[in-house]
């Protein structure tokens, strides 16, 4: 299964990478430049049911109440079909505005910034840093009701 970016998703990823060569300043620490993601069109898939799952329930958070977080999504679209997964990750945004998410991710003090704009993979509930993603996909739905765009980022190696 594989899909293609939304604009605005298009829009996020290469913002994520123009961040990544320019190396960016998380947490108060300075990362130097880091190698782009590559767009994977099946995490995309992952990352497009996703969002559209967030936007269709109104839940913002990692582990929604239906049970359908990202590995959840991952696993539906058969990405360990594709190649060896070693670990996985997600960013999730809620906005209006685009640019706003972006802001919101490199601000982020519970290692977002990390996982997307440099080459370290920092687990927010270990603190650890781990090697950083190479391929992403960007998911973008918007919740009928209220115009709120959900963004889900996941990343995987």
């Amino acid at each position: 299964m594989s899909a293609e970016m939304t604009p605005s998703a298009r829009e996020i990823f290469t913002q994520s990478n123009v961040l990544r060569s320019k190396g960016v300043t998380c947490q108060g620490v300075g990362y130097p430049a880091a190698p782009p993601l590559t767009e994977d069109k099946t995490v995309t898939a992952a990352a497009q049911l996703r969002a559209a799952d967030l936007a269709a329930s109104g839940e913002f958070t990692h582990t929604p109440s239906n049970g359908k977080n990202y590995v959840y999504w991952l696993d539906y679209v058969r990405l360990s079909d594709e190649f060896p997964v070693v670990h996985f990750g997600e960013n999730l945004g809620q906005s209006m505005a685009l640019n706003s998410v972006m802001d919101a991710w490199e601000e982020s003090t519970q290692g977002h910034c990390e996982t997307q704009f440099t080459g370290i993979d920092l687990d927010s509930s270990t603190g650890k840093k781990m090697p950083g993603f190479t391929r992403a996909g960007v998911g973008d739905a918007v919740d009928p009701n209220t115009q709120m765009h959900y963004w889900v980022v996941l990343f995987a190696n």
